[in-house]
């Protein structure tokens, strides 16, 4: 929608192929699947089918079901992914979704401008990645520091929320703490009753109009005793929070891909940190193929 100007649903495909789905005539549906062979979205799949209604989908396996039942299928790319809890899959996917709304911007001659911008930027997206990585040690810290928290929030706003319901996954994926991705405006309503010595949120801060905003619910959540982490391009909030974990300012169509990676490591460094093994989590399977 920002980019290309598309009107766009987002859904499960474990509640889609249930609901009563209204189609119009150029509508097109995407499935994303890291194995293909996700029975949820095969199902899905199938109910747009029957529809007619073209598909596209983004797997990692070529040859998956998913894949072969598409009408177009877009390849992520991000080669075998071997840990249960998928990292550079995602963050494929993310970039193959972006490139789509990119090209189809470019198709209709739409926003000419931004899209230059949006191209240019992600030029610069690895040497930005290194400058995420080159702070692993700090982040292993603030996972030592935080991995006998009861609970974590991961928050943000506009383009950053799935990010946070991401990193809240992925660190109850892997570390068997409870956490839970939240809109950060709506922390108020409710969640902020959690809030104690004990529990800690971590909020994605974004350059821009929305960041003052941040900010005050940030000073809610202090307030209250609890702890901050914020990963933000903004280095001056660093009195505001109790950690910084700092990011380049990039373009914020793809802020997405940088901002997931601080929240992938530390989940990894709790687990590390407790002596449980991130890349064999227990209960969870690589691939779905169940409802």
């Amino acid at each position: 929608e920002n980019i290309a100007s598309i009107p766009t649903t987002i859904d499960t495909a474990g509640e889609f192929r249930y609901q009563n789905n209204l189609f119009f005539k150029k509508d097109v549906a995407l499935f994303v699947s890291q194995s293909g062979e996700t029975a949820d979205t095969i199902g899905a799949l199938s109910a747009v089918k029957e529809f007619k209604i073209p598909s596209v989908a983004i797997v990692n396996m070529p040859h998956s079901s998913i894949a072969r039942a598409s009408d177009v299928s877009v390849l992520s790319c991000a080669g075998a992914e071997l840990g249960v809890a998928s990292t550079k899959a995602f963050s494929a996917q993310v970039m193959n979704m972006l490139s789509l709304s990119l090209l189809a911007a470019k198709i209709k001659g739409v926003k000419d401008d931004q899209v230059k911008a949006v191209r240019k930027e992600v030029q610069g997206l690895p040497t930005a990645i290194d400058f995420v990585f080159k702070q692993w040690p700090k982040i292993a810290s603030i996972a030592q520091t935080y991995k006998n928290m009861h609970g974590f929030y991961f928050l943000g706003r506009g383009i950053l929320l799935p990010i946070a319901y991401e990193g809240a996954l992925k660190l109850k994926e892997i570390s068997y703490i409870h956490a839970e991705g939240y809109p950060l405006a709506e922390m108020k309503h409710g969640p902020i009753a959690l809030i104690d010595k004990q529990f800690a949120a971590i909020v994605l801060l974004k350059k821009g109009e929305l960041l003052k905003k941040g900010l005050a619910a940030v000073e809610e959540i202090r307030a209250r005793g609890g702890k901050v982490i914020a990963v933000s391009d903004e280095e001056k909030i660093i009195d505001n929070v109790d950690e910084l974990i700092l990011l380049p300012d990039i373009d914020e169509m793809i802020a997405p891909i940088l901002f997931v990676l601080p929240l992938q490591i530390l989940a990894y460094e709790v687990a590390l940190a407790k002596g449980l093994n991130p890349d064999r989590p227990r209960n969870l399977a690589k691939s779905v193929t169940v409802e």
